[in-house]
């Protein structure tokens, strides 16, 4: 999951045909696309909102790369005004395993309970 803020910048307005946006993109050893999200900051208002892309990662991609950020593109010194705060990237933990992962952590704490009572 890729989480952050973004608002506008009052003093620097988006102007002309300037596109910003956030990705998750996917590449191959060739650099190849086998994966775009993008969600477009360019109508962004001057007060902070939230913003979330997340990738659901094929096993197919083992050699892959993993690239994200923020794009900002503009011509004829147009305005680019955008910022971005509280970027956070956490891989997502599937239920399944954490699960198994909360369960084995009681099984030790049991087990430590007992041993501690003999």
């Amino acid at each position: 999951m890729f989480d952050f803020v973004f608002a506008s910048n009052a003093a620097f307005p988006i102007t002309g045909d300037t596109q910003t946006s956030a990705f998750i993109l996917v590449l191959d050893p060739d650099n190849n696309l086998l994966y775009v999200n993008v969600l477009d900051t360019t109508l962004a208002n001057p007060s902070w909102t939230a913003g979330q892309l997340s990738v659901a990662l094929d096993p197919n991609w083992t050699e892959g790369f993993l690239q994200i950020g923020f794009s900002n593109l503009t011509g004829n010194y147009d305005g680019s005004g955008i910022f971005y705060d509280d970027v956070n990237f956490a891989p997502a933990v599937p239920i399944p395993a954490a699960v198994w992962l909360f369960g084995s952590g009681l099984i030790g704490l049991v087990g430590i309970a007992r041993r501690k009572k003999s």
